[in-house]
């Protein structure tokens, strides 16, 4: 097939414009890819008709020959339909490095191996193959291009015949570093119905499908562009080197197999069940299935359809994007622009700032609530407001309890919102499985769980009751915790609208109040005023004794925090990342409390900024959230 555009003329030396400077391949790094591949692309798809793709055309070999591709431009590929092809869903950077391919018979454009393990694995031995790869089908250093393909990647994965998703080498074929990955796999055995045999072991294990990593969010199922991919695919195609499922079905259940159902039990390596599972290798798989599923049931159940952008934010919170922006340009094409109102456009020239700002104002606006901010915060939000130094009742009460949001305001990159100031966190403790990490004055330290065990923390406020035989561990932490509270509530004053008894304060933040949802019909956070609460109290002293206080406690500091501040107040953050000096607030508008910090920056009148961490159940104050 004849080139869309005349090539200019080589050097001889496999740039593709003569005298191009290039550097050494050693001092290559990915940012300087895109520089160096732009030369390839000779037309401008920013300015071409709507629709508008390249696609790549994969030249038929066997699989140890050279890559050979063509790159092509379809005019209103999108809109008219006049070719057929695949697209490509992969992990950029799974495999660090690079690999150089011959492009519009040109040497030296250059990929990541991903994506060129994944080209080769696609190709055809006899016929050619039509593709579509946003690292080669985009040029990533044009930025207004970038914007409108970017903008119009939903559309082609929605009529790409199929989508291939490329989860890397298999485990029997993927070799050490340096060595080339080989064509076939004797390790594992796919049959027509989509089933796997393992007929190879490696001592105790057998020969994993694929490897989950330890704490890589570059592997495919953490990144986040992965979810409009397999979302708006007509039909979807899993490789594994060289195994092709032809349903996610199969996939799960493979690798159910392959990582959970395989794998040598706590016995078989001579551990206790404790250790087995918190091994690094094994929370890997577990949390790589985990998102394999959750992948599978976005899929097949459209959750997706209709949504609004705050679930969407919800749902892919963890997602991994290595630009921060693409947090959000991932879910533009999920997004219903005609039902929800957003009007966002891809554009890369903006900053994180820019865009976080604009999603962050657009939420508030659809929701007439700060709720959205303290549900769902996202780790990238650095919304700018101020407090106002006051903790009146009327001021509070008058702020609190949600709500139309009257005052917020743009300046620039900032949101304003107004609220007041209750207290400044003075110590925070994250409750781990083994240990408590605590954090005060800028110092940690970590108590670890065999110390609590065997005595050596001294506990002084429950001497009357006996530890649970059933949960020692926990009870003692518990415990702990509770001593650690009373000791600082010693050094600090009791402001006035505490009125909760201090152990039964602790005890409810730990605990969220969930004992009072459960036994009254009334709302909770009315029940923060000892004169409502005191009917329920002594059914309450008896239920902090019980294994489900123990469990709603574990359950409550499941990726949460405890804290102390110094109004001698306590409470449960719905964010590890909090430290001291951050400050609890009532914005108007938010129906919870939640945690700000401080940043250096000081606008024209004075006011300084505040980082926004998330929300947080303080008992003591709840009851002003009528």
């Amino acid at each position: 097939m004849p080139l869309i555009h005349d090539p200019p003329t080589s050097s001889g030396t496999g740039n593709p414009v003569n005298g191009m400077a290039t550097k050494p391949p050693n001092d290559l790094t990915v940012q300087d890819i895109p520089h160096h591949n732009k030369h390839f692309y000779y037309d401008d798809l920013s300015v071409a008709d709507p629709g508008t793709i390249r696609l790549i055309a994969i030249q038929p070999g066997l699989f140890t020959d050279a890559l050979v591709c063509g790159l092509h431009t379809k005019p209103s590929l999108l809109h008219q339909r006049q070719h057929a092809f695949d697209a490509l869903s992969y992990s950029w950077s799974e495999e660090p490095g690079w690999k150089s391919i011959t492009l519009n018979q040109h040497n030296d454009f250059r990929i990541g191996k991903s994506l060129f393990s994944a080209l080769r694995r696609l190709r055809h031995r006899e016929n050619e193959r039509w593709v579509w790869s946003d690292q080669i089908c985009i040029n990533q250093a044009n930025v207004e291009e970038k914007n409108t393909q970017v903008s119009m990647m939903g559309d082609v994965y929605g009529c790409a015949d199929s989508v291939y998703v490329w989860l890397g080498s298999c485990g029997n074929t993927n070799r050490a570093a340096g060595e080339e990955e080989v064509e076939s796999c004797h390790a594992h055995v796919l049959h027509d119905d989509g089933t796997v045999d393992f007929p190879v072991k490696k001592g105790l294990h057998v020969v994993q499908l694929c490897e989950a990593r330890i704490d890589d969010k570059s592997q495919w199922w953490w990144r986040m562009w992965i979810v409009q991919e397999f979302a708006l695919a007509k039909a979807v195609r899993v490789m594994i080197g060289p195994h092709t499922f032809t349903s996610m079905v199969a996939v799960v259940a493979a690798l159910e197999k392959s990582w959970i159902d395989l794998e040598p039990d706590h016995v078989s390596r001579n551990m206790t069940k404790r250790q087995w599972q918190a091994l690094p290798d094994r929370k890997a798989r577990r949390q790589a299935y985990l998102k394999l599923l959750f992948l599978h049931n976005v899929r097949t159940q459209r959750i997706w359809l209709g949504a609004n952008l705050k679930y969407l934010l919800f749902h892919t919170a963890e997602q991994y994007a290595g630009v921060p922006k693409d947090k959000i340009y991932g879910l533009v094409s999920l997004i219903d622009r005609q039902q929800s109102g957003f009007t966002l456009e891809v554009q890369y020239q903006k900053s994180d700032e820019e865009v976080y700002t604009d999603v962050t104002e657009y939420l508030l606006r659809r929701e007439n609530s700060l709720d959205v901010l303290g549900q769902t915060p996202p780790p990238w939000m650095d919304t700018a407001t101020w407090a106002q130094q006051s903790t009146s009742y009327d001021k509070l009460k008058c702020c609190a309890g949600g709500g139309v949001v009257a005052n917020v305001r743009r300046e620039g990159a900032r949101l304003l919102v107004h609220g007041i100031r209750l207290c400044s966190v003075t110590s925070v403790l994250e409750w781990k499985t083994y240990y408590i990490i605590v954090k005060e004055n800028d110092e940690t330290s970590t108590v670890c769980v065999e110390d609590i065990r065997d005595g050596i923390i001294k506990t002084y406020s429950h001497q009357d009751e006996e530890v649970d035989a059933s949960d020692r561990l926990g009870t003692m932490m518990l415990r702990w915790l509770e001593d650690f509270y009373l000791q600082k509530k010693k050094e600090q004053c009791l402001p006035t609208y505490a009125s909760v008894d201090h152990t039964e304060q602790f005890a409810r933040s730990i605990t969220a109040d969930s004992y009072l949802y459960k036994s009254t019909n009334t709302n909770a956070k009315k029940m923060a005023a000892t004169n409502v609460f005191a009917p329920y109290l002594s059914g309450f002293m008896e239920h902090k004794k019980t294994w489900e206080f123990r469990c709603e406690a574990l359950i409550s500091r499941t990726n949460r925090a405890f804290f102390t501040t110094d109004a001698g107040l306590c409470g449960v953050a719905a964010s590890t990342a909090i430290r001291t000096g951050d400050i609890v607030v009532v914005l108007a508008g938010a129906s919870m409390p939640l945690i700000l910090r401080p940043t250096a920056e000081v606008d024209d009148g004075g006011d300084l900024s505040y980082q926004l961490l998330g929300e947080c159940f303080m008992s003591g104050v709840m009851h002003v959230f009528l």
